[in-house]
């Protein structure tokens, strides 16, 4: 029986539709023919869009049944109001969300990134002043009929990394092709096997 591998890159290959971000987070081969590639998308929220999804109007008009099923439970006498701008208090001191519905999985690997750091002028991925990354899709996002992203911030590397995930997950190529590449283009990667 073949061991599985997994090689993690967690590296952002460029960008589609002129605002969505997409990394390629890893490549696995499970050993018995099933491999592919995983990803995450992102998108960026300026400091006026952070503000309207935190405004009280917004947040009640998406999240009103919380209020509804407390009164009904009987936990809560506040006014709508008072309950949703509590809510809103809430979430965001006690989480890494700057806005309500932000999710932040795996941003933090972006920071990295000096292309796109640059693009959006930003020091930190959470930046108060000019604005944030939220993750909104990942999984089993490369396909072979996939097509070619607008933006490869003038990489042929990235763009060289898209052609593999598409390629590895037609089973064109296999993970020590893969890997070589992550090699031989000084490509960082953290390698676990079973």
């Amino acid at each position: 029986m073949k061991k599985s591998t997994r090689l993690e890159i967690y590296r952002v290959i460029g960008m589609k539709d002129e605002h969505e971000i997409v990394m390629i987070d890893g490549f696995f081969d499970h050993g018995d023919g099933f491999q592919g590639v995983t990803g995450s998308s992102f998108d960026f929220y300026c400091p006026d869009q952070i503000a309207e999804m935190n405004d009280i109007d917004e947040v009640t008009s998406n999240y009103d049944y919380l209020w509804a099923e407390s009164v009904a439970d009987g936990n809560t006498t506040e006014s709508l109001e008072d309950y949703m701008q509590g809510f809103i208090d809430s979430y965001l001191m006690n989480s890494d969300s700057m806005f309500i519905g932000h999710d932040t999985s795996y941003i933090f690997k972006l920071q990295d990134d000096k292309a796109l750091m640059i693009k959006y002028d930003l020091k930190d991925v959470w930046d108060d002043e000019k604005g944030t990354f939220g993750c909104i899709g990942g999984g089993r996002m490369f396909s072979k009929d996939e097509k070619e992203l607008d933006n490869y911030f003038d990489d042929p590397i990235r763009q060289a990394l898209h052609v593999l995930a598409k390629e590895f997950e037609a089973k064109k190529i296999d993970i020590k092709t893969v890997e070589k590449f992550l090699i031989d283009n000084n490509i960082d990667f953290k390698k676990e096997g079973v």
